[in-house]
């Protein structure tokens, strides 16, 4: 959970520097450029990994894996019977709806409430997303010690990281709509968010306690490719419901949804934990 939730602070990291950016590159030179200007560092990052040194694969022997290589359809079949990884697994979709609607109309929620500049409240956003990016390494080192003899636990503590955002996050969007300070209403958006991203590095750590070594690097595979498909949809449906209700009501509804049903889909999970885990052999 620890090295998987540093890992992961580097998407939160990214996204934090690269709003900020956004915001003041757009303020200057228009939004469509913004596109071609970060697409540059990442194409330059992209070719120089072609030169990076590559390590050597260690050979793993766990539960009889050595010279067991799975196919697709004996990873299907696993997955099909381990009912905590399915319910992981949906419970990506309305997370993953739910930040990427933050991360789209983060700084638009704050130009239109408060009459920032997009410029600064860009910078304020970005802000808030690289603090929350300590949250994922934080969550992550927190589901390591509370498993210690209940791998479970981690899922348990799970619940409790999409509950607070839920809770400070819906005064954020209310308190914008009501006329709540400014000050009020980032500090429940930055905390809010801390919790938020302490569930990216559990829920990875959850589902490799569920994957055993001849299964573990497809079975990770579903987790960014539920997310993915989250995001086909996540601007799509934010626009629509902000055309019609508002943006801070769409937000909200985003938000309850997004977090009652991913909390739902976990305990679920969490029922199921124990049972899976020991029929793994682990």
């Amino acid at each position: 959970g620890t090295m998987v939730g540093l890992f992961n602070m580097a998407q939160p990291l990214g996204v934090g520097v690269g709003i900020m950016l956004a915001g003041h590159l757009a303020a200057q030179f228009g939004w469509r450029a913004v596109f071609g200007m970060l697409a540059l560092p990442g194409v330059v990052l992209g070719l120089l990994m072609l030169f990076a040194p590559d390590y050597k694969t260690r050979r793993v022997d766990a539960a009889g894996s050595i010279g067991f290589k799975p196919g697709l359809r004996a990873t299907l079949a696993y997955i099909a019977g381990n009912r905590t990884l399915q319910f992981i697994y949906l419970a990506q979709l309305p997370i993953a709806v739910y930040i990427m609607t933050c991360g789209i109309w983060g700084p638009t929620l704050f130009v239109r409430q408060y009459q920032l500049s997009l410029a600064d409240a860009a910078s304020m956003v970005g802000l808030i997303t690289i603090f929350a990016g300590f949250g994922a390494l934080c969550g992550g080192w927190l589901s390591d010690r509370v498993s210690r003899g209940n791998p479970g636990a981690r899922v348990t503590i799970c619940l409790l990281y999409l509950g607070v955002p839920l809770v400070l996050h819906s005064v954020c969007f209310i308190g914008s709509m009501v006329g709540f300070p400014l000050w009020a209403v980032v500090a429940a958006f930055s905390v809010g968010q801390f919790f938020a991203a302490a569930n990216w590095g559990t829920l990875v750590a959850a589902s490799l306690d569920q994957s055993p070594p001849p299964y573990r690097a497809a079975c990770q595979s579903f987790l960014p490719m539920f997310q993915a498909i989250a995001g086909l949809g996540a601007g799509v449906i934010s626009g629509l419901l902000s055309a019609r209700l508002g943006l801070p009501m769409t937000m909200e509804i985003l938000l309850v949804f997004g977090m009652l049903s991913a909390i739902a889909l976990l305990y679920v999970a969490r029922r199921h934990y124990d049972e899976d885990y020991r029929r793994q052999g682990v």
